[in-house]
This record gives C-alpha cells, sequence and structure tokens, in this order.
C-alpha cells in the first residue's frame, strides 16, 4: 500500500511538471483536466492514508492501555490468592501448634505449613508481609523446642530454598540457620 501511494505521487509530480513546461500555450484540453482530476485524488489518497495511520496509532494505544489495566487486574486478584493460601497454611499451622502436647509429627507439619505460607507470600513479592512471617517464625523456633524426624528435615530446608529472591530478606540466613539447627530424631 505504501509503495502504491508513492507510485501514485511520483506520477502526479511527473503529471504536473509536464503539464506546466509544456511549450505551447496553455489551452483548455483534456489532458489538463485528467491532470487536475489524478493530482486530487492522489492528494486524497495520501490524506486518507494519513489519517488511516493516525487512526490506527490511537487504537493500539487504547487497546495497550486496556490490556495493562486488565494485567494490573489479574495481577491483583493473583495477589490475593496467593494471601489466602498463604492464611490457609497458617491456619493449617495453628491446627498442629494447638495440639498439645504436640507429637513427633506436628512439629513437623508446623513448621512445614509456616514456611509453605512463606513461600506462597514470597511469590507474591510482597516483601514488608514476608519479611514479618520469616522473623515471627525465626522466633517461634527460638522459643520453643522442636524435634522432627530427620528425614523431614530435608524437606524443610527444600522448603525453604524455593522463597523467591531469599536475598532482599536480611532475616533469610537466620531462618536457614534455625532450620538446619533443629533437633532431629530418628523416626
Amino acid at each position: 500500500m505504501k509503495y502504491l501511494n508513492v507510485f501514485s505521487f511520483v506520477i502526479a509530480v511527473a503529471a504536473l511538471f509536464i503539464a506546466y513546461f509544456r511549450c505551447t500555450p496553455l489551452t483548455m484540453d483534456w489532458v489538463s483536466i485528467v491532470i487536475g482530476v489524478l493530482a486530487i485524488m492522489v492528494a486524497l489518497l495520501l490524506g486518507f492514508n494519513f489519517i488511516s495511520v493516525i487512526d490506527f496509532r490511537q487504537k493500539i494505544k487504547e487497546q495497550q492501555r486496556a490490556n495493562k489495566a486488565d494485567i494490573e487486574k489479574l495481577n491483583s486478584a493473583v495477589t490475593l490468592n496467593f494471601i489466602q493460601i498463604s492464611d490457609m497454611f497458617d491456619n493449617f499451622s495453628n491446627y498442629y501448634i494447638k495440639k498439645k502436647p504436640m507429637g513427633e509429627y506436628e512439629d513437623f507439619y508446623y513448621l512445614f505449613y509456616k514456611l509453605n505460607a512463606i513461600v506462597t507470600i514470597s511469590a507474591t513479592n510482597d516483601e514488608d508481609l514476608c519479611f514479618v512471617k520469616i522473623d515471627a517464625l525465626i522466633k517461634d523456633i527460638n522459643s520453643s523446642k522442636y524435634a522432627i524426624p530427620l528425614k523431614d528435615k530435608e524437606t524443610l530446608i527444600q522448603c525453604v530454598t524455593r522463597i523467591n529472591n531469599s536475598n532482599r530478606f536480611k532475616n533469610f540466613p537466620t531462618l536457614i540457620d534455625k532450620i538446619a539447627s533443629l533437633t532431629t530424631f530418628e523416626s
């Protein structure tokens, strides 16, 4: 389409120059009328082309804005779902902490669900909430004597390594130390 417009414009300009530099006196003839009509049609075609390009660019910008708004809505919905899942993991862990005295597997499940809540929140990139949850778990491990089966300690360490962008949290190395120093027993 672009080349057709350029070609039409070149022909119209060439026709104007041919008509302008004629040596005979100008008289009203059919060649002049055809050249004039062609020049008007080329001008209209170019004008329509420019308007179409401008309109197309505006439509693209509108679509991009609409897509951006949809993506933001989707991200907020996903973040909300992650927070709800994290709350669910917290509820699971709270179930195990309420069982007094806790048995050998309740300690593991309590820590496992707390760590999964942190992993889920880290996927939302909510650094403040993740930092608070890590800090709370560290304080909880410090204040309680947890004992877990040796085979499950690896599971907890693998769970800790799934925390997204763990280098953002200054308390992350402390969490790893606390998990690594948990009391274990053979099951």
